[in-house]
């Protein structure tokens, strides 16, 4: 009859408890219930490293004369002797749970270090109190604490169906914010005028360099010299020091109109060699419903709509005012 299974020589990375737990598998699976027979299997099967360490441990006696619950017992206290039961208890109840670690993960490495406690039939009451104190989360740790009977596998279920439902519900969050951004239609970019023309196309500003309908950063004269400052970065019809230039930052895009587009004016010292004007532009509102989440303020939950192309995030006047009657000490601080 064919051998079930295959034994290879033990190998000290290999805890020695764990290769004779797969021996015994081996016995039980083919048979091998005589104890003459299971020690010849092992002196056989440890390999040569192995057995001249057998050998030395029960010098002057000889392998044969020792059981196999003997030799197991003799390289088990050499290769790995017990740990003290007190350092083991004491890694056990310091052990919390880390951030992001699995519940399963944390209750495993809870499990190893019970092995060498010393529990008995304590283990599951230990194991329970360990994850009650040691979760590190607040809201399942409220949950356990509000259970007037818990034992460990009730506790396990509480924080593993906690944990899935986190998991999922933030899945969800995900992919019902791509959805929107998905479906959101391209908003129109509009001017913003003076007299009440603020859906007009939006048009390339003029360059503030050549006067021409481009980019200034893409601008054929980015380092030209000027002819009357002989600064570079513009030519001589768009120089500052032009009387015919200067003291108004302002341009009509089309001088027939009527109408002018309000700029933020730079001061001289901030810029070299872009533009002195920057056009304020305004967004057309698409057609999906706005994306809105609550935002915890000085522990006030507010409503704010998300748009990602915000540079900063902002809330009007009166909210502000309701939040500074509710807490006093809050202070208004200038941007930076």
């Amino acid at each position: 009859m064919a051998n079930h299974g295959k034994l290879e020589e033990y190998d000290s990375q290999e805890e020695w408890s764990q290769y004779i737990e797969r021996l015994e598998f081996y016995f039980e699976a083919n048979g091998v219930d005589d104890e003459d027979k299971q020690r010849a299997t092992l002196l056989s099967v440890c390999g040569s490293k192995t057995y001249k360490l057998i050998r030395n441990l029960i010098a002057p006696n000889k392998p044969s004369e020792k059981t196999f619950a003997e030799l197991v017992e003799l390289v088990q206290q050499h290769q790995h002797p017990k740990p003290s039961a007190i350092v083991q208890r004491f890694k056990f109840n310091t052990r919390f749970r880390k951030p992001g670690e699995s519940i399963a993960t944390y209750v495993a490495e809870l499990r190893s270090f019970s092995e060498h406690c010393d529990f008995k039939s304590t283990l599951e009451e230990m194991l329970r109190d360990r994850l009650v104190c040691g979760i590190n989360d607040e809201q399942i740790q409220r949950r356990f604490l509000a259970e007037s009977s818990l034992d460990f596998k009730k506790a396990m279920k509480i924080a593993t169906s906690m944990e899935t439902a986190v998991k999922n519900a933030r899945d969800l969050t995900h992919q019902m914010a791509n959805a929107n951004i998905n479906t959101e239609k391209p908003a129109t970019l509009h001017r913003v005028d003076n007299q009440g023309q603020g859906n007009q196309p939006w048009s390339k500003p003029e360059c503030g360099r050549c006067g021409g309908k481009h980019d200034p950063q893409q601008c054929k004269f980015r380092d030209a010299e000027c002819f009357l400052c002989h600064k570079k970065g513009h030519i001589a019809r768009k120089c500052r020091s032009n009387t015919k230039e200067t003291g108004k930052h302002q341009r009509n895009d089309n001088p027939n109109s009527g109408t002018s587009s309000n700029y933020l004016n730079m001061k001289d010292d901030e810029i070299e060699e872009e533009d002195d004007n920057y056009g304020i532009y305004s967004l057309g509102k698409g057609q999906a419903e706005p994306y809105v989440v609550d935002v915890l303020v000085s522990n006030e939950s507010l409503k704010m709509k998300v748009d990602t192309g915000a540079a900063v995030s902002v809330m009007n006047e009166d909210t502000y005012t309701l939040l500074k009657k509710k807490h006093p000490n809050l202070e208004l601080k200038e941007s930076k």
